[in-house]
């Protein structure tokens, strides 16, 4: 999530140095934004803390609830820019969980990510989101597998993919309509 609020902020900063505006962006008009608050209410804290009774099959139906709420708002909004590219990165992501009860977590990329101190496994280091990723893992190409080194972050293609339409959908926003105001000067 930190990608895709660093990536809109630089997005954001490239269209206003390119005639766009902060009012336009805010004008943007979203649909059912109470299914991205509730999304986002229901797996933010889970993120941070892993409670001991929110394991297994409970914490299974918390991330895929939230993932389901999260994909109901991308699709009442998927007339805006980049929304259906972070919808397939959306489902990507809630694919690869599914069918491995978590978002796998590749290792070497955790290690590689961290590059300063120990990485810790197990449930207290994954949450209730992610796992380790071994040998019967589905579709490991899609789980956490890209490291950003000496951030301690994990990403797959998928967060990858909603990022993009994170900076796409913000970029578009905040130009919207500088080439027709540009064209009639």
């Amino acid at each position: 999530m930190l990608l895709g609020v660093v990536l809109g902020v630089v997005a954001i900063g490239v269209a206003l140095l390119q005639g766009g505006s902060l009012d336009r962006l805010a004008s943007t008009r979203f649909r059912h934004n109470y299914l991205l608050v509730a999304g986002l209410i229901l797996q933010i804290p889970f993120d941070v803390w892993a409670p001991s009774w929110a394991t297994g099959a409970l914490g299974l139906a918390i991330v895929l609830t939230s993932y389901a709420l999260v994909s109901a708002w991308l699709l009442a909004n998927h007339a805006l820019p980049g929304m259906t590219c972070a919808g397939a990165g959306l489902a990507a992501n809630l694919v690869v969980i599914a069918l491995n009860r978590g978002m796998p977590v590749s290792l070497w990329a955790a290690r590689a990510a961290a590059q300063h101190g120990p990485v810790t496994y197990g449930p207290a280091a994954f949450g209730i989101k992610h796992e380790a990723m071994g040998p019967h893992t589905l579709l490991p190409w899609l789980g956490d597998v890209i490291p950003l080194p000496g951030t301690g972050e994990v990403f797959s293609a998928g967060d990858l993919a909603i990022a993009a339409g994170i900076v796409w959908l913000v970029y578009k926003a905040t130009r919207r309509g500088v080439a027709a105001r540009t064209a009639h000067t």
